[in-house]
């Protein structure tokens, strides 16, 4: 997982799929926010993909977000619409549709001052999953 500055960046997610239509690879980079707990644990969010999830240290959180991810990303092609579909039910745009290839983007109005500071604060993560 590759960390980005908390300068503004794109959220994106890139969707590859093979010829029967399954997934091959997801790239993401969205912003997240971790926050220790009283027990020493940290809880992770991932408010684009309306995820929480805990780590049991520091250093578990990149496994916790990753394996966040890949769940979501499962979970939504086996019971939901297909990951296009529910991430657009969650407020993603379809910016590029091919036939084996996909981007959404979560696009923060400028006008939002309020929503896009909330952004800024996130650790920006890229994360890129290979499925089988």
């Amino acid at each position: 997982m590759k960390r980005i500055s908390n300068i503004t960046q794109p959220i994106t997610i890139e969707i590859r799929r093979h010829e029967d239509h399954t997934i091959a690879s997801v790239s993401v980079i969205m912003p997240t926010w971790t926050k220790e707990e009283e027990d020493c644990s940290f809880s992770v969010n991932l408010p684009l993909f309306g995820i929480r999830t805990f780590a049991k240290d520091k250093e578990d959180t990149k496994a916790a977000i990753h394996e966040a991810i890949e769940v979501f990303v499962r979970t939504s092609e086996q019971f939901g619409n297909g990951l296009e579909s529910e991430l657009q039910a969650l407020g993603w745009n379809l910016e590029l549709e091919e036939e084996d290839h996909t981007i959404l983007a979560f696009n923060v109005s400028s006008t939002d001052v309020v929503f896009e500071q909330i952004m800024e604060t996130g650790e920006q993560i890229a994360e890129e999953l290979e499925l089988a």
